[in-house]
């Protein structure tokens, strides 16, 4: 059993929850419901406000739920209007799929990403493992079931073999808002997901005039470099996994022959060099762009440590997919409130929301004798002999007994 909910108003913690979940009884959003074929809005509005609060208290939705009913200071606060029990929530939760959240994330996402004006955009694209909770070692799960389960084997550095999802995320650099997310089952070799991704933001139409885009090293590939001018017309800034490639990158951008078809043959040959040109800038460059690069890591950072990214209590598809979007969108939306820098986010994943600089233990200042300086009172001698002088002295003023 989890502590109550002290809902103390001056509370940081309060407040900064207080102006997320504000934003869902603004008009907009309950239209955007109402788009996605939602009818009783209300009542999807308390749901999702119960277990943005979940992940947020880390707390289980059945505690909450009890929390929410018992103390109705929580309702009033929050302008919660249902007084759900735990199957009602269920059973209404249920009835919708994953791709309902992902459209809802994307849509209040996109007034975030309206705001950035800049005509040249930069995203940042990277992939994390979320594990479902199976434990393996009591139970044996065999192949068909994670077949009916639409589950799959991983490995990754930081969980080793797993069962769960890879979720591939697209930050945009200035907004740090995610523009798009990716779940796929297993963990499937960051090069296969190039692709799909550079598909999806063109879909859509995200895709602007010599878009950067910045990847790590899992997707290096001379063959994705290619794929990323040629066809969709952008700079995938991949970092380098060996040394001395730049000369093979340069090797291998060469004109493909569908150029030669196109009318403007000179204006498509002058873009395509000003593309490859970027590119080569921005990898020589590659050890000057790894705090921008790190913006995403913090990210993940925020996600997994401050909301619970990686420790869902859920192991079906549809279940885990709903709470990793609810779960980014609840990540964005705390970012926003004033955690835009990298020290921002950092503290924000450890908890410190108040922003207070971390405690530094005093030190006792140790005098310095300076080098001139000497004390006459006490002789420049070894232990032993200012020993042996001090007995010869108690010697000579003592008085001879009578």
């Amino acid at each position: 059993m989890k502590p109550s909910i002290n809902l103390d108003k001056k509370d940081p913690k309060i407040c900064l929850l207080t102006k997320i979940l504000k934003l869902f009884d603004d008009r907009t959003t309950k239209q955007l419901l109402a788009r996605n074929n939602i009818h009783n809005i209300n009542l999807m509005l308390d749901c999702i406000k119960i277990i943005l609060m979940t992940m947020y208290f880390d707390y289980t939705i059945s505690d909450m739920v009890r929390e929410i009913n018992r103390n109705k200071k929580l309702q009033t606060h929050f302008k919660i209007q249902n007084n759900l029990s735990k199957q009602q929530f269920y059973e209404f939760f249920s009835r919708f799929d994953a791709e309902i959240f992902n459209k809802i994330t994307n849509s209040m996402c996109a007034k975030i990403y309206k705001t950035n004006k800049n005509p040249v955009k930069t995203y940042l694209a990277d992939a994390t493992p979320v594990a479902v909770d199976i434990n393996t070692i009591k139970k044996y799960i065999s192949k068909e079931e994670l077949e009916r389960l639409n589950l799959k084997w991983g490995f990754s550095k930081t969980k080793m073999h797993y069962i769960g999802f890879k979720v591939t995320v697209v930050l945009d650099k200035d907004t740090l808002c995610p523009i798009s997310i990716l779940i796929h089952a297993g963990a499937p070799h960051d090069t296969v997901i190039y692709n799909e991704i550079l598909k999806e933001l063109k879909r859509r139409r995200l895709f602007a005039k010599r878009t950067k885009l910045y990847f790590d090293r899992g997707y290096y590939s001379l063959e994705n470099y290619k794929i990323g001018i040629n066809r969709y017309k952008i700079v995938p800034v991949i970092a380098p996994k060996y040394e001395n490639t730049i000369q093979k990158i340069k090797d291998n951008l060469a004109y493909p022959l569908e150029i030669f078809k196109n009318k403007n043959l000179n204006k498509t040959k002058k873009e395509y060099n000003i593309l490859k040109t970027i590119l080569i800038q921005q990898i020589e460059n590659w050890d000057n762009l790894k705090p921008v690069r790190g913006l995403i890591e913090d990210f993940f950072k925020v996600a997994k440590d401050a909301f619970g990214l990686d420790k869902f209590h859920k192991y079906t598809t549809k279940s885990v997919s709903k709470s990793i979007y609810l779960c980014i969108l609840l990540t964005t939306l705390c970012i926003q409130q004033g955690f835009m820098t990298k020290t921002k986010m950092q503290q924000l994943a450890e908890g410190n929301i108040e922003g207070r600089p971390p405690i530094k233990h005093r030190r006792k200042n140790k005098t310095q004798k300076s080098k001139n300086h000497t004390n006459t009172t006490v002789p420049q001698k070894t232990k032993q002999t200012t020993i042996l002088d001090y007995q010869k002295d108690k010697q000579k003023t003592l008085f001879n007994y009578p």
